[in-house]
């Protein structure tokens, strides 16, 4: 590890990064990092983290673009953080002229959707598909004033909730109501085996995997036995239980796996392909199902190499505590695992922060059990001031303090009212 002490200049931008990640800022300390002079946490403060409402809103009303389009790639801030936002009509004049702009990652409130639905142009209805925002576009089409918006609305029938399926199946529009009844049919209504299209049809793969199918169909997927034909019953949400019971045996991991990526699996399935001898099967039920039993998630943590599996300690049912007894294990991202434990030792966490693994000596700078001294240490260490300034044990006070320290205004910033 490198104990080199960095320079201002340098140490202010790690801090304002490791403060942006920091679980335990409060909004107070994540509104100063809106201001332009802490434009180096924007991309972690915007798209890398959950965040309070007030710094949402602040966010929204922010003159920097450049957030929002960040805000718009945060998987963990939920459409109804930001749904209610006020629009910027000027901005969708221009967004009305040119769609594609909506596979640019911008982030369109409700009203900014409604606006793009009233223009009434089947180019946007054609780029909102392929947008971060089609099924809200689609929720927001199936009640909008005009018909052919809520007759477009119809072609996601999957996508709508049950109160609005019902109110297409009974508009007053006559053109609504024919394609809301098309829409139910396709979806309610057995594919018989004569018709089905060819094989090399896509329309044979849609039918398979997404449309309710009689037992003739079933059937002969089954008896045929075509891995591809298995894989997209395995799918099809509609799939009877006994089918799926019998695939989850089936003698092909791979089939067993399409099934483990099922999440309306019932406790006895779940457990079956706890227990699968495949790895794949069990990294995939451990990614898909929330009832995934805890020895299955440590027991395919430690079976499977590769940072890839990282995200599996983020499954709630993760075993924690006693993962100490990693800390001195031969495979970094094992070792890793001791900073998790809620019991492990200081010392243990401190002497990580040494680590050979840049990883080890990150997760070990920024765990809330390392030694007061060693944090307030490591806040000044170029390798790891970063981590160290994300670590939920420092307090708002001391948050503060590095702010200052980089120069950041005191003040509130003025997005945050």
């Amino acid at each position: 590890m490198r104990n080199t002490l960095g320079s201002l200049a340098t140490m202010r931008d790690l801090w304002l990064r490791g403060l942006a990640a920091n679980p335990a800022a409060p909004p107070d300390v994540l509104g100063r990092l809106l201001y332009p002079s802490a434009a180096a946490a924007w991309p972690v403060l915007c798209a890398q983290r959950p965040l309070p409402q007030p710094v949402v809103d602040a966010i929204m009303r922010h003159p920097e673009g450049q957030l929002r389009s960040l805000l718009a790639d945060n998987p963990h801030v939920p459409a109804h953080q930001w749904a209610q936002a006020p629009i910027d009509e000027r901005g969708l004049k221009r967004l009305a002229r040119n769609p594609r702009e909506l596979l640019r990652g911008r982030l369109l409130p409700d009203a900014a959707l409604r606006y793009l639905l009233d223009r009434d142009r089947p180019e946007i209805f054609e780029e909102l598909v392929y947008s971060a925002h089609a099924r809200r576009a689609y929720t927001l089409a199936a009640a909008h004033p005009k018909a052919s918006a809520r007759t477009w609305a119809c072609r996601f029938w999957p996508a709508l909730s049950e109160p609005a399926r019902a109110a297409l199946r009974q508009d007053p529009d006559a053109g609504v109501r024919a394609a809301a009844q098309a829409a139910h049919s396709r979806q309610t209504t057995p594919v018989e085996p004569e018709d089905l299209p060819d094989r090399h049809d896509p329309d044979y793969h849609d039918a398979i995997m997404n449309r309710p199918l009689s037992a003739a169909v079933v059937t002969r997927a089954l008896a045929g036995g075509d891995p591809s034909d298995l894989h997209m019953l395995a799918y099809n949400p509609s799939t009877p239980a006994d089918v799926v019971a019998q695939l989850a045996r089936h003698p092909a991991a791979s089939v067993r796996a399409q099934i483990a990526a099922r999440t309306d699996l019932g406790p006895d399935l779940v457990g079956l392909l706890a227990a699968d001898p495949d790895g794949e099967v069990r990294l995939v039920l451990s990614r898909h199902h929330p009832g995934t039993p805890a020895e299955t998630l440590l027991r395919t943590f430690l079976d499977e190499p590769g940072p890839q599996r990282w995200p599996l300690t983020a499954h709630p049912n993760f075993p924690v505590a006693g993962l100490a007894r990693f800390g001195q294990h031969g495979d970094p991202q094992v070792r890793r695992l001791a900073t998790l434990d809620p019991g492990a030792d200081p010392l243990l966490i401190e002497r990580l922060t040494n680590d050979h693994d840049p990883d080890v000596r990150d997760a070990a700078a920024a765990c809330p059990r390392l030694p007061a001294d060693r944090l307030a240490y490591l806040l000044e260490d170029e390798d790891l001031a970063q981590a160290a300034a994300a670590n939920p044990a420092l307090s708002p006070d001391r948050m503060h303090e590095l702010l200052d320290q980089a120069g950041i205004p005191s003040t509130r910033s003025p997005a945050v009212r």
